[in-house]
């Protein structure tokens, strides 16, 4: 997640401050933005996660993170084999009557 500000400081679900590098947060300071990473083997709370000026007390940027369900994953992998099931034999059907090829 992207901090456009080099003063910047997160915090994480209920407000909790994210000030160093733990197992599940990765905090890169540069000249000109703050960077959160957050470990995507470790189990991570769902949330907002809010990135505000240190000075001014300011939101900047503020993102909502949901962990991905079953059917989310599954869902386009199941349209995806449906879809290649149904084209395959109209392909092969309309390729076999207008390729001029008796068989």
């Amino acid at each position: 997640m992207y901090c456009p500000i080099p003063n910047g400081h997160w915090y994480g679900p209920n407000n909790q401050s994210i000030i160093a590098n733990t197992n599940k947060y990765e905090i890169k300071y540069s000249f000109d933005n703050v960077q959160l990473i957050i470990d995507h083997l470790t189990f991570f709370d769902e949330g907002e996660y809010i990135c505000q000026n240190n000075q001014t007390n300011h939101i900047i940027k503020h993102y909502q993170l949901k962990l991905a369900t079953i059917k989310n994953v599954l869902q386009p992998f199941f349209i995806l084999i449906f879809s290649i099931l149904i084209f395959i034999p109209i392909f092969w059907f309309l390729g076999k009557k207008y390729s001029g090829i008796n068989q």
